[in-house]
Parts: structure tokens; sequence; C-alpha cells
């Protein structure tokens, strides 16, 4: 107590301080006594006269994810201090607000407590845990346990493996890039964790040839995203995209595009002659008649397109064709039939319409002709002459001119003519006294039976048979029309 003599009024004024630990919460009132003389005196409070503890729950407006990198400042309060007032502090420092910057990943889970004191005691404690989220930052993605290119046979199993972090924990997809970004496989995320987090996500597949191409997987969170790409080929023999009851068909001329599926997309394609009669043989077909041409699909590796052009096709060479295109691993048979153009006017033996030729064809294997042969002689006589004849790849020998069908003026015969062939006349036909050696080939004619003609009419109206021979009765040319 501190006084001082008034020499106005003869007393004394002063102040009085007292410091104790606070009472237990109510009203208080206080009385000084000035001893000697006992006199009482109510003393004046500067402030309040109330004990009151602090009320109400302590909270913070701490974020509850902070992004890696960012600056945190936040506060930690309460709705009553009490009387007289507490004091809110954080752990690290004397003051109510907490401020950290440049948030560093390894400060995740660490730990900061807000705390109130009041009666030098501490009332009440708040902690706030700092969770720092960030975007993933390393991922791994193997197929097969291997992170670059592999190569795998068709029809055998594949793995794909993928593993990242990040927090949140990220969402994991599988992705077909080369087949239109097609999405194979996912993995929701989402998910914080104290722990640090690696997350997985698994994909099994037997192998076709068609999952060739590039797989890429993602890790993606709400912070940012990461991924990782891994090639896949997968090798087959080639095969047909599409299948057909029946041969395409091809006119000399055109070309047509056929799908396929191969990989390794490096093919070799070897063509062959079917044949269009009822032989079962294949033989080597020429570059002159067609050409097949195929590549590979830049962005799908695995499709190849092999490009058939029919050059040049005559009735000896028209009929089913194979091309057999392969790698090293097998091969396919694409087979076609390939007919000449439509022709207008006269056609020689070696051109014919595609109808003509498609109805002669007929399954492709063999064509029959027939022939009927009306021969008019002095006396009325009816042979019927029926020849099968099977197209030939080679032309007969001996140059073929088109000199013009009717012309009896080619046929040498002479011979026939002759008296020292008379007694031969009497048996024979008069077609078969034309040698081989006149036409390089076998009478066609051999078979008319020398029993239907006499032997003496046959010799005096030969020139009147050969009159009735015309390119209408047979459907082909002569063959004695090349004899010179």
């Amino acid at each position: 107590m501190n006084l001082q003599p008034s020499t106005q009024t003869g007393y004394y004024t002063g102040t009085c301080n007292m410091t104790s630990y606070l009472p237990s919460e109510g009203r208080y009132t206080y009385t000084v006594i000035i001893m000697p003389g006992q006199v009482n005196i109510s003393p004046t409070f500067t402030g309040s006269n109330e004990i009151r503890r602090p009320s109400g729950s302590l909270t913070h407006n701490c974020s509850k994810y902070m992004t890696e990198g960012t600056d945190l400042t936040c506060q930690c309060s309460v709705s009553e201090l009490g009387s007289p007032q507490g004091r809110l502090q954080w752990n690290i420092k004397r003051s109510s607000q907490l401020s950290l910057t440049g948030l560093k990943r390894e400060q995740h889970g660490d730990n900061y407590v807000c705390s109130l004191m009041w009666n030098r005691t501490v009332q009440q404690s708040l902690t706030y845990t700092l969770i720092v989220t960030y975007s993933p930052s390393q991922i791994s993605f193997k197929v097969n346990n291997a992170s670059e290119n592999v190569i795998v046979e068709e029809k055998s199993p594949v793995t794909m493996l993928c593993q990242s972090d990040g927090r949140p924990t990220p969402n994991m997809t599988i992705t077909d890039v080369t087949n239109g970004n097609r999405v194979v496989h996912s993995q929701p995320g989402g998910n914080v964790t104290l722990a640090d987090p690696t997350v997985q996500t698994r994909y099994d597949k037997v192998a076709e040839c068609e999952d060739t191409g590039e797989y890429r997987c993602s890790a993606d969170n709400t912070i940012g995203s990461r991924y990782q790409a891994v090639k896949l080929f997968v090798m087959c023999k080639p095969r047909s995209t599409v299948s057909s009851p029946t041969p395409p068909t091809i006119v000399e001329g055109k070309t047509l595009s056929l799908e396929l599926i191969a990989y390794p997309n490096s093919v070799i394609v070897t063509k062959y002659f079917i044949g269009s009669n009822n032989c079962n043989s294949e033989t080597p077909a020429s570059d002159d008649v067609f050409r097949v041409f195929c590549s590979h699909n830049p962005q799908l590796l695995y499709k190849v397109t092999c490009t058939v052009t029919v050059i040049k096709i005559t009735v000896n060479t028209a009929g089913l064709y194979k091309a057999v295109v392969s790698n090293n691993l097998g091969s396919v048979a694409l087979i076609f039939e390939a007919l000449p153009q439509n022709t207008t006017g006269n056609k020689n033996s070696d051109d014919v319409t595609s109808s003509e030729f498609s109805r002669g064809l007929g399954t492709g294997l063999g064509i029959g002709l027939g022939i009927g042969l009306g021969i008019a002689a002095a006396e009325a006589v009816g042979v019927v002459l029926v020849c099968c004849w099977r197209r030939r790849q080679q032309k007969p020998k001996g140059r073929r001119e088109n000199t013009g069908y009717n012309s009896r003026q080619d046929l040498s015969l002479d011979k026939v003519n002759e008296p020292s062939l008379a007694s031969e006349r009497e048996n024979k036909s008069s077609y078969e006294v034309i040698g081989k050696s006149d036409t390089g080939q076998t009478a066609g004619y051999t078979n008319v039976q020398g029993s239907h003609l006499s032997s003496r009419k046959a010799s005096n109206k030969t020139g009147n048979v050969y009159d009735g021979l015309h390119l209408q009765d047979v459907g082909v040319s002569s063959p004695y029309a090349s004899l010179t």
C-alpha cells in the first residue's frame, strides 16, 4: 500500500494492490481496513469483480487438406474467454494464429496443439493434424513384368500391373490407346490416409492379335495426374476378317481389297492358278495375270490390307486363283475367281464375256461343250458329233491367225482327192485322212464313223461335206482354220 498525506484536509490518500490465485467462480466484494483505528474503506475495482471461467469449445479454421507447396494461415478461437480473460496459443508460438509457409510433403502428419490458458492452467486444448496432399509423382506400369516393348504369342496370358502414389489415392485407369483410347480396366480412388499411400491395380487377359498396340496406365487425383505407356505386340498368323461361302469375282482390269489380321505385318504373297476344270492341281501364277500388294495400317499394326489387281485374263487363263499370304507364323489362302472383260463383235478363242464364262464355268471346275453337226450330202445322212473339249493353258503349236472361220481354201485336202487313197476312203471317214501333221493336234472329227457314209458318196461329195461346217454349229473356231 502506498500512502501520501493531503495538506489541505489532513488525510492520507493512496492505492492498495493485491495479487492472489483466483477463487472459485462468483462475484466478490473487498473491504480495506486501515489500522490503527479500524477504519473500513470500500475500494473501487479496476475492471470486473466477477470471477468466470471460459465457456464454449475450442475451434480452428485450419484447412483439412493442404496442397504441397502452399501456405497455411489459420486461427484458434473459443466463444468466451472468461473473466478475467483466458489466453489462446499454439504450441509452436504464443499466439492464437498458426502460420506455415511452403508446405512440404515431409510435414504431412505433423500435429499442432492450440491451448486455452486460464488461471494459469490449461482449460482446453485442440489438436490439428496437417495433411499434405500431392499429385501422383511415381508410377510403375508393367506388362508381364516388363516396362518396355512386350512381345507375346496369341492366346498366351497377359498381366498388366500398375502402381502409383498420390494423396488422395489416385484413380487408376488402363487404356488401349491404339484402339480409340478404349478403357480396359479402371479402379476408383479418392481416399485420404495418414500413411503414405501406394495403390496398385491389376488386369489379366488372354492375348488376341487385335490387342496389339500401346497401353497406358493413368493415375490421377484432384491435384494432378501421371501416366506411363507400354507397347504390346501379339504375334499371330494371317487370317481374314470376313468369311464368304463363295469366292469373290474380279474382272480383268479391276481390283479388290481384302482385309487381314496379321502380326508381324510384313507378309509374303505366293500366287497359284487353281483352274477351271476337273483338275485339282495348282500351278504358279504369273505376274502378268494378277498382282497382289499388301500394306499395314500405321496405327493399327495388326491390320493388313491386300489389294488384288487382275491384269490380263483369257479363256485359257480364266478361273480360280489363290494368293497365299504368309508370315513366319503361318499363312492364309485368298481364293478368287478371275474373269475376262466383256467383249463386243466377233470373239476369237481367247476372249469371252464375263457372263458367258461364268455360265460356262459353273462351279469353276469344268466346262462341257456339245456340238451338233448336220452334214448335207447327195443322200440324206444325219450325223451327230459330240465333243468334250477341255481348255488347255498352252496354245496349239503353230501360228494361229484370224483369217476367217468359214474359208474352205485354208484346208489342204489334196490328199483326200488322190486316187491312191480311194481304198482308204472306203472304210474311213473323210475327216480321218486329215493327218495330225497338218494341224499340230488331233483332229476333233475322228469320231465321225465311216459306216454312216458310203465311201463313194463321201469321195464325190467332199466339198459339200465341208460346206456344212459353220462356226455357229460348233461354238468355237474350227481347228482347221490354221492349216496352211
